[in-house]
């Protein structure tokens, strides 16, 4: 190792600049390389394989390759000095140092809001051992720098000396080093890479270094960094990886003079030579810039002569190599897209476009911050509404042939998930993500325009056919920095605009605009959209029933939310949830910020960058386990809470409670479980009318779930009874003393009124409590039909005990002792007979619920009974009757049902009703042998199966 660094060229000459330097026997420089460098760094660079296996080799001798390529392609005529010796052999030995973590590191980078950003862009298949080291593969530099301040503030430690006759030359090391990553352009800030840099009394070149050393590393490729006894023994799982380590071992060698550059491969299949030929084609594209830059230096003692293309050769064994694609029919692929709800309006396309105006503005602006000079960003929008032209044109960073070529036109690689965007380290986060938005325009139109000029770069000027499926390119016309984009509209789009203007489609599908965009339409007046917040609605004042509330004190979301009330739903209309200033709430959207148990919220918010949710291609769904999302949705809920705890504060118990009521939902719902500030809240509220059943006079109060669960803390069970609000009172108006009598004496120690909202909150969030809920009935309590739950003491309640379940599914579920009931239920869509699934014909209807004939024999016990429900009366005989019917919107959800059926069977219905069961029913089982004959007459029904009270006095049955 140390052989070979000293028979490098480069460290030769820094030898002898030393012994000119510093005399005859003191060499400083060199031997703290050799002591000191070269010890420390190939310590650490051996662990990176250690910890990450499958990445190809950065170790010393990587390093050692890269002053070997530098040492050939420097021409004879160019001598770098002693101080840039210095600075480039510690760049190249200390390039990759930051690629070395430790255990208790890595685990520290798993914990980083970066590394979770970076897991979005693998599937679930993929190990965060894998995405760990893409993570430290993207931030290996800014640590190698680190690693640099830890080296020169630990002296007596490492002995690494970063002077030159005790100038500290850190800073040009590092900013040597920091050049790896970022393209050439960057080379060209004058204040970072100045090409004439006083040290001492030498003038260095810190340009020319950051380009040796970056043209050294990309081609430091060959089988010696993937020796192919390691990649046999590794194993190596990861695809990434092993398309890395073949690439590397395909190389057969090379060779690299002052002049050319040229490889030769073998390749055993068709993918590996794809992947050669794009890194060569890296190395070339890397060749190309820098001989450009240094070109535009101009005469200068400081140069290459790498005039020349690269060459190669790939052979290829087992395979024939073509350059043939896979072609897309583009336009069959949009219809599909369409069809999947990708883009839910045509109208989206010009969402799309200023998406891509705003990210091109916002990439300029951080950049020209960085050298403090001003910008104004600015969107115009033009429409020719004669000649159906539309132009759109923004003075954001503008995009070059390599941008174009690479990503515009490469639908579904987006320009900021590359290499390209991450290099310059941009604090903004981008809208655009997905690499697809550019094919929303081909709904509107059949071509797209782009003429666009980016900083220090010839402008571009092409156009997209989409029918034909070719590229114009055209002579460029751009002078200042930015992009136009033109479009013709489809005869049927332009239409659609004369009715739906495009201001109008703006403010669609924004919620305001952080950089004005102008709009224009035929040189006429125009209008600047330039709003720098949301707004509340000009006439929110006259809401009569809605209430508006604004995110005041939240840095996270901005705007306001609406508790609609009844009747005001057209007047207040919107419902916009945005993300950086873009709605994402589009038509078949997953977004529902809302709690299940609130009835009528609407929104009109904005995300910021910082907190923005990861959403999928269709910009309108969402990732659900997203943790910004959870986070948004606790804020919601917590301002939502807060409000309601400031009416209670206010109101009084009852009017407390019929606020609540109001922007409330009936409570069935369910799809997402409580949040724990979600469940507290709704244990703590006071709406269940609940009393404790005794034999003295029986007052009942508002109590909360809490509250109620501390009447059966002490008890094994508790038993109780919930009664409809509408039975409790008589003719008269008076309590049903009858009621609390039979309750007594069979057993309850509690009972609640079930009211209209609240008794579905009340299953929702006794759930955890219950034993049982049983449809019940007294034969001797005439029209009581009620719901009895025995529950336990629960030590402590939490979110995770609670199901997804919709409430009214639970209720009904069991029945007491009779053959079926006609439940309460009223929310169940008429769900209006309960059945007994342990009765003895309950359990064989269960059993053979599918057969046509079972199916009809409840249809038409369904339809004799609804008839009682619908006109009173009662059921003198059974009318088979099978047809399936829905009666909705016939009767109140707060009438009792089962008061209606008092009386109202004949001991002639109940013969029939059995006869009917036998034909249709009995007899099928018969002939299908899966009942006797003789067992047939134990299925029938007596008045013994329903309540006394549902048959006639006067009758002798």
């Amino acid at each position: 190792m140390l052989l070979r660094l000293q028979n490098n060229s480069l460290f030769q000459q820094l030898k002898k600049y030393e012994k000119e330097e510093f005399g005859l026997t003191n060499f400083p420089i060199s031997n703290n390389i050799e002591n000191h460098l070269i010890n420390v760094a190939s310590q650490l660079l051996n662990r990176i394989s250690s910890f990450m296996p499958e990445y190809t080799s950065h170790n010393i001798e990587h390093c050692l390759n890269i002053l070997d390529i530098i040492a050939k392609i420097i021409p004879s005529e160019v001598r770098l000095n002693i101080v840039e010796l210095q600075i480039l052999i510690y760049s190249v030995i200390l390039h990759d140092i930051g690629m070395v973590v430790n255990r208790e590191e890595a685990e520290k980078l798993k914990s980083e809001d970066e590394f979770f950003r970076i897991t979005m862009e693998y599937g679930e298949e993929t190990d965060d051992e894998t995405i760990l080291t893409e993570y430290i593969r993207r931030t290996h530099v800014e640590r190698s720098l680190s690693y640099i301040d830890i080296f020169n503030s630990s002296f007596s430690t490492y002995k690494i000396d970063f002077t030159f006759r005790e100038k500290d030359i850190t800073q040009f090391i590092k900013t040597v080093i920091r050049s790896h990553e970022k393209p050439v352009d960057y080379l060209r800030h004058k204040d970072l890479y100045p090409q004439d840099k006083l040290i001492s009394k030498y003038r260095v070149n810190i340009q020319f270094i950051a380009i040796l050393l970056r043209l050294g590393d990309i081609m430091d490729f060959d089988i010696n960094r993937t020796p192919y006894f390691l990649f046999k023994h590794i194993g190596i799982k990861d695809e990434t990886s092993l398309s890395e380590w073949k690439k590397h071992l395909s190389i057969d060698g090379y060779e690299i003079t002052s002049h050319k550059i040229e490889y030769q491969a073998t390749c055993y299949d068709i993918l590996t030579h794809r992947r050669v030929q794009e890194f060569l084609g890296w190395i070339e594209h890397e060749r190309k810039e820098s001989m450009r830059l240094l070109e535009e230096n101009g005469v200068s003692p400081y140069f290459l002569l790498l005039k020349e293309e690269l060459k190669f050769n790939i052979t290829p064994i087992g395979y024939k190599y073509n350059d043939l694609v896979l072609h897309l029919d583009y336009e069959k692929i949009l219809q599909i897209l369409m069809g999947t709800n990708l883009y839910d309006s045509t109208d989206m396309f010009l969402r799309e476009l200023l998406q891509n105006s705003y990210d091109a503005c916002r990439y300029r602006n951080e950049l020209l911050s960085r050298e403090q000079e001003f910008y104004s960003p600015a969107i115009q929008i033009r429409y020719d509404s004669v000649e159906k032209v539309f132009l759109i044109e923004d003075n954001g960073i503008g995009i070059n042939d390599d941008v174009f070529k690479n990503f515009v036109i490469s639908i579904g690689r987006s320009f900021y998930k590359s290499r390209f965007f991450a290099r310059d380290a941009m604090q903004f986060s981008p809208i655009s993500n997905f690499g697809i938005g550019i094919i929303s325009c081909f709904m509107v139109s059949e071509y797209i325009e782009i003429d666009s000029l980016k900083e220090n770069c010839d402008p571009i000027h092409f156009t997209l056919h989409f029918k034909n499926k070719f590229i114009e390119e055209k002579e460029p016309l751009r002078k200042k920095i930015g992009t136009l984009i033109k479009l013709r509209f489809h005869d049927e789009y332009a239409k659609k605009i004369e009715q739906n203007d495009l201001v109008t489609i703006i403010k669609d599908v924004m919620s305001y605009q952080p950089i004005p965009i102008s709009v224009s339409v035929d040189d006429f007046d125009t209008e600047i959209l330039n709003n720098k917040k949301i707004r509340l609605p000009d006439d929110h004042s006259i809401a009569q029933r809605s209430l508006f509330f604004e995110f005041e004190d939240s840095d996270i979301i901005e705007g306001y939310m609406m508790f609609i009330g009844a009747g005001e739903h057209q007047l207040f209309s919107t419902n916009k949830i945005a993300q950086q200033c873009f709605v994402i709430n589009g038509q078949g959207s997953n977004i529902n910020l809302a709690p299940t148990w609130l009835s009528n919220v609407r929104f009109n918010i904005n995300i910021p960058d910082s907190h923005k949710i990861q959403l999928k291609a269709s910009r309108s769904k969402i990732e659900s386990n997203d943790p910004n999302l959870l986070l948004i949705k606790k804020i919601i809920m917590q301002k939502i809470i807060n409000i309601f705890r400031q009416y209670e504060a206010q109101l009084d118990k009852e009017p407390f409670i019929q606020f609540f009521s109001f922007y409330a939902s009936d409570g069935r719902a369910r799809n997402n479980h409580f949040l724990e500030i979600e469940l507290d809240f709704l244990m703590s509220i006071p709406l269940f009318l609940y009393a404790q059943v005794l034999p003295t006079e029986i007052t009942f109060s508002r109590k909360n779930i809490y509250e109620i669960a501390q009447g059966f803390k002490n008890k094994s069970t508790t038993k109780i009874a919930i009664v409809p609000l509408g039975y409790m009172l008589n003719e008269n108006g008076k309590i049903r003393n009858e009621l609390f009598a039979y309750l007594l004496s069979v057993g309850y120690d509690f009972i609640l009124i079930s009211e209209q909202v609240s008794i579905h909150y009340f299953y929702q969030c006794i759930e955890p409590y219950v034993i049982s809920n049983i449809l019940c009935s007294a034969s001797d309590v005439s029209g009581l039909t009620y719901n009895s739950l025995t529950v336990q003491n629960v030590d402590s309640i939490s979110p995770f005990l609670y199901s997804l379940s919709y409430t009214w599914t639970t209720i009904d579920d069991h029945v007491d002792k009779y053959f079926c009931l006609i439940s309460n239920n009223q929310y169940n869509g008429f769900n209006l007979i309960a059945y007994n699934k342990k009765h003895r014909l309950g359990s064989l209807l269960e059993k053979y619920e599918e057969l046509a004939a079972v199916k009809s024999f409840k249809n038409a016990l369904y339809n004799s009974f609804i008839v009682v429900l619908l006109q009173g009366g009662r059921l003198n005989e059974f009318v088979w009757n099978i047809q399936e019917n829905h009666y909705f919107g016939l009767i109140g959800n707060g009438e009792i049902y089962a008061l209606k059926f008092q009386k109202c069977l004949t001991k002639r219905y109940i013969e029939t009703l059995n006869t009917a069961l036998q034909q249709y029913v009995l007899n099928r089982l018969i002939e299908m042998k899966e009942i006797l004959s003789e067992d047939s007459k134990q299925y029938q029904l007596t008045i013994e199966d329903f309540p006394s009270w549902y048959f006639v006095e006067e009758e002798n049955i």
